[in-house]
């Protein structure tokens, strides 16, 4: 019998797989919050709180679900302001979500579609 057909070598390889997938994606996560952390770090050096692109507190909460780089939907940013704030009305809904795609922080990529750039567009 080879060392290859032992089922606790196996079973070692498959866990160590395991642990490096597991290692990889915490990498990943790892990274990605260190950006969000200089992403605040400038905006409290800029003495803002707000997230680029937002007016106000409504807006921040509909941005804080949006990563940069992420193109997202007209019924997409619909949903995101009904679920995080107190905006119910269609027209306030309407103006809310138009004002907030002709910001700097978004990019038009599609009929009802936007990237939205985050901190980009501020450099």
């Amino acid at each position: 019998m080879s060392s290859t057909d032992d089922p606790a070598t196996t079973t070692i390889d498959s866990d160590v797989e395991a642990l490096r997938a597991e290692v990889a994606s915490l990498h990943k996560e790892l990274a990605e919050a260190k950006q969000r952390i200089t992403a605040l770090e400038d905006r409290l050096e800029n003495g803002s709180t707000l997230p680029p692109g937002a007016a106000d507190h409504r807006d921040a909460r509909v941005l804080e679900a949006i990563e940069p780089g992420d193109v997202v939907q007209l019924r997409t940013l619909r949903s995101l302001y009904e679920d995080r704030t107190d905006i119910r009305d269609e027209e306030t809904l309407r103006e809310r979500i138009k004002d907030l795609t002709r910001r700097d922080a978004f990019e038009l990529v599609g009929r009802q579609h936007w990237q939205y750039l985050g901190g980009e567009a501020d450099r």
